[in-house]
């Protein structure tokens, strides 16, 4: 296994990519393995582990509020403990109902985000625990959380976040482990396949690069995703704004049916994240009806799912994994489409207009 990281990491160090986007879209499978070769279960404080938790409520912007509702899910999926997410923006200006059983989670890839910093102190003038998750390990948000997490992802120079994006994916997984009673050891197990199956959709980019192509002449899509996919649907929909300056807007698979699917015509565009789950069949209803009413569609789907579906319009086939583990893999293809997107707009991906990393 460290042969074989030195050998990659070689690579990634000597391939010309041509955007830095591109290349840490590349980086991905490289970081998690590290992560994984390095896993331990997060050492949480003793006040954590003896807390009396009732409540945790994730603060996060932007690409970070996207892999918090993730992490919401897996942990009212794993901890049974009630889990929110919400803006930090919002939570600052609003009155909010916290105390010292609540559990504040707050992600900025920075550290430095003014209103997650804003929200966390006001946040401990309530008592709650904070735990803190960012890149750097000097920053303010390490000096202010009572436990800090940091993902170690390596200076990440696009605007445009991504192998951040991936890291809090498997921070906000590993503390819902550590903090689990019942050790979820095939999790662990699945997940050490996961950098190697994100390598296999990697492979894919040329693919992925000419259904891009159908995408660039489009002013605004949909992106379907249910349960834990709405997440990944809400971070596609924000790279595709980022990168190509399309509107896309996100929903959960059947909500499209209540109102958004009145936009569907010949021409539109619906991307898709329907892999064969627990919400398989509910997803290939709307996928029926968006075709019945002549919308495009691109599907990302695993081998089992593309059997049904592989005549309703491009699908980009990624291997097989448990559904809470999915996200790791379908945010890859979404990526790589919206970079390409970009490229054939012409427009400069590392350097998107409007747009800096926010930090004051």
């Amino acid at each position: 296994m460290l042969v074989l990281l030195i050998i990659l990491k070689n690579f990634m160090t000597n391939k010309n990519f041509p955007h830095l986007m591109l290349k840490e879209i590349f980086s991905q499978p490289i970081l998690l393995k590290t992560a994984l070769q390095k896993y331990s279960s997060i050492k949480l404080t003793e006040s954590l582990k003896i807390k009396n938790i009732k409540y945790f409520l994730f603060l996060a912007c932007g690409t970070s509020y996207n892999a918090s509702l993730y992490g919401t899910y897996i942990f009212e999926e794993l901890l049974k403990i009630q889990s929110e997410v919400e803006y930090a923006d919002q939570f600052i200006s609003r009155k909010a109902v916290i105390n010292k059983n609540t559990v504040v989670v707050a992600i900025s890839q920075s550290g430095e985000t003014g209103d997650v910093l804003k929200a966390i102190l006001k946040a401990k003038k309530e008592k709650a625990l904070i735990i803190g998750i960012a890149n750097n390990k000097n920053s303010n948000l390490s000096k202010i959380s009572d436990i800090f997490i940091n993902l170690k992802a390596g200076k990440e120079k696009a605007l445009e976040a991504t192998k951040t994006y991936s890291l809090d994916l498997f921070s906000l997984l590993n503390l819902s482990l550590s903090l689990s009673k019942n050790k979820k050891t095939s999790i662990l197990k699945e997940l050490k396949n996961i950098p190697q199956k994100q390598e296999k959709i990697l492979k894919q980019s040329k693919k992925i690069k000419n259904i891009a192509k159908k995408i660039k002449d489009k002013k605004n899509i949909s992106i379907l995703g249910s349960k834990f996919e709405y997440a990944t649907a809400l971070e596609a929909a924000q790279k595709f704004e980022e990168t190509s300056y399309l509107l896309a807007k996100a929903y959960p698979g059947e909500e499209f049916r209540h109102g958004p699917k009145a936009i569907i015509e010949p021409g539109t565009l619906t991307i898709i994240i329907a892999p064969y789950d627990s919400l398989f069949k509910r997803n290939l209803k709307v996928i029926k009806e968006i075709k019945k009413a002549g919308g495009e569609m691109i599907i990302i789907t695993d081998s089992k799912g593309y059997l049904s579906l592989k005549n309703f319009g491009e699908n980009i086939i990624i291997p097989k994994t448990q559904e809470l583990l999915f996200p790791f893999l379908s945010i890859i293809p979404l990526q790589l489409l919206s970079y390409y997107t970009s490229l054939a707009k012409k427009i400069n991906v590392d350097s998107p207009r409007n747009l800096k990393k926010f930090i004051a």
